[in-house]
């Protein structure tokens, strides 16, 4: 049985001391639910981009990048950062532990399973 079948509050599916409320969590898998956002995600779990990185490599607008981020981060999905060097502050993104790990077992999960069920499935039909 899963969690879900065995529980019968929600909320007891959490850790007692859980460090974010449900919606929080929830308010990730939405900010996820984004085709942008979700690429930014993606591309920032392989390492810390500015906007302006993001920008050149997305197609889509500054404004829909800017507000992209500012949902991500809020969600808690990214981190904004600054570095400053001889040539002046950087701001940059990174991906959070929480949007890694909403990849890895999240989505990257999902992903794995459809792949394994087409195996099995094309396995079966061409016996």
């Amino acid at each position: 049985m899963t969690a879900i079948e065995d529980s019968t509050d929600i909320e007891e599916m959490l850790p007692p001391d859980s460090w974010l409320e449900l919606d929080d969590y929830l308010a990730m898998l939405r900010a996820l639910g984004n085709r942008t956002q979700f690429t930014i995600v993606v591309k920032l779990a392989e390492g810390n981009q500015t906007e302006e990185e993001l920008a050149e490599s997305l197609p889509v607008s500054r404004e829909t990048i800017a507000s992209s981020l500012s949902e991500l981060v809020d969600a808690g999905l990214v981190k904004k950062r600054a570095r400053n060097d001889e040539s002046g502050l950087h701001r940059y993104y990174r991906c959070t532990i929480f949007g890694e790990v909403l990849l890895q077992n999240g989505i990257q999960e999902l992903f794995n399973r459809e792949w394994e069920m087409r195996d099995a499935y094309d396995g079966n039909s061409s016996g």
